[in-house]
Order: C-alpha cells, then structure tokens, then sequence
C-alpha cells in the first residue's frame, strides 16, 4: 500500500476572506497542513522559520512574487502557484488538488524549499502548533466566556493563528505561552479576550487591516506573559488589587513583577525589527490610563499611538468583563458602567461613541 504524504502548503494573500475559503477547501479534500500569510511582511519570517512548503499560493501577490525572484528566495521550487484574479481561485484550487491527489512518494512530489536558516526545524515546528495552540486557547475561553461571539471569533481566526505563528519562532515565548496551559488558564482566556476586543476595536476606529491586527493578536498574546504570579492569582486584577491595598509592601520582588510585567514582556521582541513601535509601546505601558491614573510610571496616554491607545482601552474593557461572573455577563451594561470621557483628550476622541457597538459578547 503506497504511503500517504501529508502536503505543507502556504497561502499568500491580504484578502482573509479568499485565504480562508482555500484553506477550507485544501484541508477538507487533501491530506495537508495549510498555512496562511496575511501580509508580505510575514513571508520572510513564516518561511524561514518553518518546516519546508511542497505548495505556495499566491493570490494577487505579484509583487511579493516578483520581489521574491528578484532576491532568489523561490529559486529551484517547482509547485508556486500564483493566482492574479479572485474569480479565478476555484479553477486553479481544483487542478491543484487533483495533481496532488495522484502524487506519491515515488511520483512527482513537488520540490519542497530548501532553507537551512530555521530557527525551530524540529519535531514541535513540524506539527502544527500554531493551530494546536489556538484550538487550546479557544476551548478554554469558551469555557470561561460561554457568550462570546462566535461570528466574531470565526472572523479573527486567521489573525490569532498568524500571531502565534510569529511566537513560535522564537523558543523563549513559545516556552512561556505552553507553560500557562499547566500554570493558568485565566492569562489563555484573557488573552484570547484581549485579541478579540482589540481586533474588533480596530474595526470600530477603521484601522483594521490584516497587518495592524495580526499584531494586535501578538501584543495580546505577550502583554501578560511576564505575569508569572499565576498560581497565586486568579487574574491580573487581583493582584493588581492586592497591590494597591499595601498587601506586598514587605515584599518588593512581588510588586516588581506586577508592576513591571509589561516591560518585561516588552523585552521579549527586542531586535525584532519587522514589529511596529506601538506594539512595544502598548506592552510597556497598557497599565497606563487617561489623566496619569495608571502603572508604572503614571504617565498621561493622550500622546500614545493611536493603536496602543485601542489596545489600552480593550484592556480597559476586558477587565470590566473579568469581574464579571460568566453568567451574568451583559456587555452593553459593562460597557455603560465604563467612563469612555477620560478618552476624550486622545486621537480616539471622534469615534469613541462607536465603542458601545462592540458585540465580542452576546447579550
């Protein structure tokens, strides 16, 4: 009996909704693992940091491809598929599948990239934990927040996924990110929380694009990942109250994790220059509140960029949901209990009104 090969396959394009309509289709008639590349700034990383592709498809990514010959990258690789109109993604999906369906290990396998720069080339990187990870994460926010948006969380999917991918390059994060599955379901939950409200935040401000919200999953994702007071906090508010109250005023190592988590998580992209500056700014400082009410440094945020000034106005928000027993959760009463005029004196001024439409809970 012939062995069956399990296809790696990798989707290059911006439009989320054609990359995730391809992934549907290649996983449910092929063997294979499908990746997703929403942006061209992620190839590089996604590529030289993964297991090696049999397939890659662009979609209306001409000047990716175009760059990518220019810099030799894709050189030698036989099986690039490249897909300049939407209407035509059907027709070059199924000659694909049916070619790959007759392949065999001793026929015809597509030439695989050769890279001998992957910094997790090992048995973890050849599963699929990005995906792995994400399904862990979503099933334990479930259980926390039975009301959450399922429309919602469908529609992010491929944002969080994306981000994960980018932590499961560097060992370190990865390492921390599986520890909270043993120490801490609650930083799982509110992260995946974080993600969803931030990336719908995004929307609200119309600043969505599947860049600014693959890292605004990421900066999710790590914000508390320094925490490391898991096992004698339910959440961050709690010991963030414990905090306030003088309760670790003899013990100054405590209170140096809680008040400087974000820095310390901060310092976990440092020398990654493809990540924008916000994405620092918003782990640093997503204690900071209007008017200087916050932690560390009780700085003002009217000056922040605008995308740290969403992420801590989400962590505002997702607090407030925190508190809140999952049963009675109501999010348009959470949301009116919250003083959104302390935004006021920020670049989140005109449109902040909009926030009372955020629907990553049902009612």
């Amino acid at each position: 009996m012939v062995a069956v090969n399990k296809f790696n396959i990798l989707i290059c394009s911006q439009d989320q909704s054609t990359s995730s309509h391809c992934a549907v289709i290649l996983r449910d008639q092929l063997n294979c693992d499908v990746d997703e590349c929403l942006h061209h700034s992620f190839f590089n990383l996604i590529v030289k940091n993964r297991p090696p592709y049999d397939v890659i498809i662009f979609i209306k990514e001409q000047f990716l491809v175009n760059e990518l010959k220019t810099q030799r990258e894709i050189n030698g690789i036989n099986h690039i598929i490249e897909i300049e109109n939407t209407s035509l993604v059907n027709d070059q999906l199924q000659k694909l599948i049916n070619k790959l369906k007759i392949t065999n290990g001793d026929q015809g396998l597509p030439k695989k990239i050769t890279n001998q720069n992957n910094l997790l080339y090992s048995s973890l990187a050849q599963s699929d934990t990005a995906n792995e990870l994400f399904y862990n994460f979503e099933k334990i926010s479930r259980k926390r927040y039975p009301k959450i948006n399922e429309k919602v969380s469908n529609e992010y999917r491929s944002y969080i996924i994306q981000a994960l991918k980018i932590c499961e390059i560097n060992p370190t994060i990865l390492r921390k990110i599986e520890s909270h599955f043993d120490l801490s379901s609650n930083y799982l939950s509110h992260s995946y929380l974080m993600a969803l409200t931030s990336i719908r935040l995004l929307n609200i401000f119309n600043l969505l694009t599947p860049l600014n919200a693959v890292y605004m999953a990421l900066t999710s994702l790590l914000h508390d990942l320094e925490f490391s007071l898991a096992k004698k906090f339910k959440t961050e508010t709690e010991a963030i109250t414990a905090l306030e109250n003088g309760k670790f005023d003899h013990d100054p190592q405590v209170s140096k994790i809680i008040l400087y988590h974000g820095e310390n998580a901060a310092k976990l992209i440092e020398g990654s220059k493809d990540i924008p500056s916000w994405v620092k700014q918003a782990l640093i400082k997503h204690h900071e509140r209007p008017k200087g009410k916050g932690f560390p440094n009780g700085e003002d945020i009217q000056n922040f960029e605008v995308e740290s000034l969403i992420f801590i106005l989400s962590h505002v928000i997702a607090d407030q949901i925190d508190m809140i027993h999952p049963e009675n959760l109501n999010l348009q009463h959470i949301l009116k209990k919250i003083n959104f005029a302390d935004f006021e004196t920020t670049s989140l001024r005109n449109n902040l009104h909009l926030v009372q439409k955020l629907d990553i809970i049902n009612s």
